[in-house]
């Protein structure tokens, strides 16, 4: 049985002939762009082009003071900084280590979506604290002007990251519904 990324069987993607994958962006822009044989994508919460403008973003707005919030940007700019630029040290910040935090920050999503040629849905909340939501807009208009037409993108304005409304309630049931629609609108409908 197919599971979303947030570990809920997906019963109706088991139903499906074809190869998709559900889940989070960096990973899955990655396979997709590798793997001919996937049917269709559907990533969630992708963020900018850049992991450090979502990580910028998240330091900003859990931050009151603007200038706390620079001075903490800064320092992981730093960090940042000193990761690229260093050959592979002992390291583990937020439960990663040096070759995650290299991958990641040197990853340029605009560069890997452009190699996706299958279906591909981006699921992004308005609301996300944790990557910034005018990046994915500003990545996803990039993708639109060089042409990247099977890239699909839906904004969710009142949802946060983890796909909650401003009262907390989960907008999933809604979400998987869309994902479903948009499945089918991709693939056909599932073998029954």
């Amino acid at each position: 049985m197919a599971h979303s990324s947030t570990g809920y069987p997906s019963s109706e993607a088991a139903c499906y002939a074809a190869v998709k994958l559900v889940g989070v962006p960096d990973f899955l822009d990655l396979v997709s762009a590798d793997i001919d044989s996937i049917d269709a994508t559907i990533a969630f919460n992708g963020g900018g082009r850049w992991f450090i403008d979502d990580v910028s973003h998240s330091i900003a707005v859990k931050h009151n003071n603007p200038d706390e919030a620079r001075k903490d940007i800064d320092g992981f700019k730093g960090f940042a900084e000193h990761v690229l630029n260093s050959k592979p040290f002992e390291l583990e910040v937020s439960g990663h280590g040096y070759h995650w935090w290299q991958q990641m920050l040197s990853l340029d999503q605009l560069d890997t979506l452009i190699k996706v040629n299958s279906p591909l849905l981006i699921i992004q909340g308005g609301m996300d604290t944790s990557v910034s939501p005018q990046k994915t807009d500003e990545l996803m208009q990039h993708l639109k002007e060089l042409g990247k037409s099977n890239i699909e993108y839906r904004r969710y304005e009142a949802l946060d990251h983890g796909l909650k409304n401003s009262d907390g309630k989960s907008q999933r049931k809604e979400i998987v519904s869309d994902m479903n629609m948009w499945l089918r609108s991709k693939l056909g409908n599932p073998k029954k």
